[in-house]
């Protein structure tokens, strides 16, 4: 059974990506491994999470789903399925 990370690294890794994000080197972090292709699953875009994925951290807002469409295609060259 899959061990989910503790929270305490979650966040560590939250701010580390803020952290590249805010310094502008996401560009040169993601120029790193350009030739790979990139897959994104979103399990909940819902305002505010719902009892059964409140406890599983995997919702994001709407506008927090937009944000990282932005980013995303300013950042990426994004490819229809």
């Amino acid at each position: 059974m899959y061990n989910h990370p503790s929270n305490a690294i979650r966040k560590s890794l939250r701010l580390l990506g803020a952290g590249i994000y805010r310094l502008g080197l996401a560009p040169r972090v993601i120029a790193l491994r350009k030739k790979k292709p990139r897959v994104l699953l979103y399990h909940a875009i819902e305002e505010h999470a719902s009892a059964y994925t409140d406890s599983l951290g995997v919702s994001v807002s709407p506008s927090m789903f937009e944000a990282n469409l932005e980013y995303i295609n300013n950042h990426y060259n994004v490819v229809s399925i």
